[in-house]
């Protein structure tokens, strides 16, 4: 039975496979992009980015930590005139390179090409300008002037306006827990696709034990998971594609590879497609630890290369085709050629189906800390490894606000002045939607009141004191509604 609401699917059935494989899928795909939310930038980290050599990258940048620049020579950026993001304000122009965080200057250039803007939230140790001759706006170190050779160039001048230096209104946490749980969600996925070597012997399992070159002869309409350990996919010296086996925009094919450590990888030649056919292509490297990913070859890599949980490092010469989703990135030598992934690909999960029962109401003054709350009942149904998270509300459960770094089975709030409710969210990792809890209520019986006493008439330079009460169980300071006042002692 296949029913469609909108953009979901709900299902339970069985197909069986040309290849004489088997799949029972029990659970809900929610069509999307695993990239939503990137706002268009080719390469995006969730911390730092370490410019490393003189790399050449065709669309828009963001980082969300720092920028460092150590490349010794140039690094260019939107080499091509693409990009969608408009930071607000800047009317019609978009962001060619976004900073969260401040710009570390080590040594070398990067160049921010096709009329851009340039933003950094943190301006420490940096300063902008356009030589007052209303040239291209410079980005330097603090202390430096314009063209000093440790410096960021645009094709544009934005001074005075719009600033370099603007808090970025980009959550860049919230985006990589979006990219994370999608990492996970198509690892969950059955794999569908069947490696074979160039004898067309099918490869068992996908296992590949020793050095050889492998190929893809058939993909179905829709999306393909091939799963792969790091040894094999270090024992493929070849990837090829052949016959019905090349990806498109109706044969998406997302390539999952659990890291465990470590690793570097010497990626191979892929023969049979190019950069266009990397539009389709996806690398999901996932893991519940965040590892260092080294693509350390000359070989063209066709795809996106996603590590949201990942420390990605290139000290390969070769090209990458598609995008870079990384938790820090450090880019050296070589082109990031401009196919972004657009596709659909849903994440696969049998999610929980009971939350769980949570325990803790309490009353106390204004200011009082609550006690932790308790676990009556973990959550479970699905399949999986089970997730948690706790949300507040302060105005009786209209408006509910996620507490971030809250993950455990139980919630132990600080000092609270409102009544507050909570409840707890749980799921299995890779699904795209929560089971909630009961509600349990902290309450606030009691409100400090400040009484800061009867007016007072005083002449101007004459020194006089003010009294009031002094709340119970609230700490308390005074304020000056108008005018200025001096203390003496």
């Amino acid at each position: 039975m296949i029913r469609d609401f909108k953009n979901t699917i709900q299902y339970r059935t069985t197909i069986t496979m040309a290849m004489g494989w088997l799949f029972l899928f029990v659970g809900n795909l929610t069509s999307q992009n695993p990239l939503l939310g990137n706002q268009g930038f080719q390469i995006i980290t969730e911390g730092n980015f370490t410019s490393n050599g003189s790399h050449h990258i065709h669309g828009p940048l963001a980082v969300g930590g720092n920028l460092i620049i150590s490349n010794g020579s140039i690094g260019e950026v939107n080499m091509d005139p693409i990009g969608t993001y408009i930071l607000p304000g800047d009317g019609a122009v978009t962001t060619g390179m976004l900073v969260g965080g401040s710009i570390t200057w080590t040594s070398g250039e990067i160049r921010i090409l096709n009329n851009k803007y340039v933003h950094v939230g943190n301006s420490t140790g940096s300063a902008s300008g356009d030589n007052g001759t209303n040239s291209a706006t410079q980005v330097y170190p603090l202390g430096t002037s314009y063209n000093n050779a440790k410096k960021i160039t645009t094709t544009i001048d934005q001074t005075p306006s719009p600033a370099v230096f603007q808090t970025s209104p980009l959550n860049f946490t919230t985006m990589f827990e979006s990219f994370n749980n999608n990492s996970f969600g198509l690892s969950n996925c059955t794999a569908n696709v069947q490696l074979y070597n160039n004898s067309n012997v099918a490869i068992s399992g996908n296992t590949v034990t020793s050095a050889t070159a492998v190929k893809i002869t058939s993909l179905i309409n829709g999306v393909n998971h091939l799963k792969l350990t790091t040894t094999s996919l270090t024992n493929i010296t070849e990837l090829k594609f052949e016959g019905t086996g090349i990806p498109s925009a109706t044969k998406i094919l997302v390539i999952s590879v659990n890291l465990t450590g470590n690793y570097t990888w010497n990626n191979c030649n892929m023969p049979g497609i190019s950069g266009s056919n990397g539009a389709y292509i996806i690398w999901n490297f996932y893991g519940s630890t965040t590892y260092n990913l080294t693509l350390a070859n000359a070989s063209l890599l066709i795809g996106t290369l996603f590590a949201p949980a990942m420390n990605f490092i290139k000290t390969g010469t070769g090209d990458i085709d598609g995008n870079i989703v990384a938790k820090t990135a450090t880019l050296g030598t070589g082109e990031v050629h401009y196919y972004p992934f657009t596709s659909n690909a849903p994440n696969c999960c049998v999610n929980a189906t009971v939350p769980g029962v949570i325990a803790g109401d309490q009353s106390g003054a204004c200011g009082f800390d609550p006690a932790a709350t308790t676990s009556t009942s973990s959550a479970s149904g699905g399949s999986g490894t089970l997730e948690y998270g706790w949300e507040y509300s302060t105005d009786g459960g209209t408006t509910w606000i996620n507490i971030a770094g809250a993950t455990s089975t139980t919630y132990n709030p600080a000092a609270i002045y409102v009544t507050t409710k909570y409840r707890r969210k749980a799921r299995r990792r890779g699904c795209d939607t929560w089971v909630y809890s009961n509600v349990i209520t902290k309450t606030v019986t009691s409100s400090a009141t400040a009484i800061a006493g009867a007016d007072i008439s005083q002449c101007y330079s004459s020194a006089f004191t003010l009294s009031g009460n002094t709340p119970a169980s609230s700490s308390y300071a005074w304020s000056v509604v108008s005018g200025t006042v001096k203390n003496y002692e």
